[in-house]
C-alpha cells in the first residue's frame, strides 16, 4: 500500500485485454462496391467448390427448379469451337444455399423431357444449371464457354456466375441439341 496525502491506496489488478475489432469498411465508390460482391461472390464459388469435394458424385433430382417458363425454340446455329482450358463442371448437391437459381433438365432419347425451357437470372447471382441423360455427352453453355461431361446416369451440373448480360443457349455439344436458353438481365 502506498500513502498519498494521508489515504491508502492499495494497488489494483488491471487486467489488459486487447480486442481485435474488424472494421467494416463501407464501399464509397461503385468500384469498391462492385470489388467486394466479386469477393463475396469468389467466396460462395470457394464454398460451393468444397462442397463438390465432399459431396462428389451426386445426383441432382430430375425436373425444373428456378424462375423458367416454358418457350417452344428450335434450331440455331453458332460455332462450337472452344477455347483453350475453358472447360470447368462442378457436381454439387441441390439443396445448397449458396445457389441463386436452380434449373435441371432431363434429356431421354436424344429429346429434351418438357421441352426447351429459358432460364432467366440477374447479374451477379449464381446458378446451377443440372442436366441428366440416357446418353453419354457434354453439356455446352455458349457466351461463357462453359462445358461439363454427362455420363448415363450421372447428372452434369454447371455452376456459374451470371456476369455476362444476354441470351445464351445451352446444348449438348456431340448432338448439336439445343436443350435450354438462359437469359442474364
Amino acid at each position: 500500500m502506498t500513502d498519498f496525502g494521508g489515504q491508502n491506496i492499495a494497488p489494483k489488478k488491471i487486467e489488459i485485454t486487447r480486442f481485435h475489432r474488424r472494421v467494416n469498411k463501407r464501399a464509397t465508390t461503385q468500384e469498391d462496391l462492385k470489388d467486394e460482391q466479386m469477393r463475396f461472390v469468389a467466396v460462395k464459388i470457394i464454398l460451393v467448390a468444397t462442397l463438390l469435394a465432399a459431396c462428389s458424385g451426386s445426383n441432382a433430382d430430375s425436373g425444373a427448379l428456378g424462375d423458367k417458363s416454358e418457350e417452344s425454340e428450335s434450331g440455331h446455329s453458332h460455332s462450337h469451337e472452344h477455347a483453350a482450358g475453358a472447360a470447368h463442371s462442378l457436381n454439387i448437391p441441390f439443396d445448397s444455399e449458396l445457389i441463386d437459381v436452380k434449373h435441371s433438365v432431363q434429356i431421354i432419347k436424344g429429346e429434351v423431357a418438357g421441352g426447351v425451357q429459358r432460364v432467366r437470372a440477374e447479374l451477379g447471382e449464381v446458378v446451377a444449371f443440372a442436366v441428366a441423360s440416357d446418353a453419354a455427352e457434354i453439356l455446352h453453355l455458349h457466351g461463357y464457354d462453359l462445358v461439363a461431361t454427362i455420363e448415363p446416369g450421372i447428372s452434369a451440373v454447371l455452376v456459374f456466375e451470371a456476369s455476362i448480360p444476354g441470351l445464351f443457349e445451352i446444348e449438348l455439344e456431340n448432338a448439336g441439341l439445343l436443350i435450354s436458353k438462359v437469359e442474364i438481365r
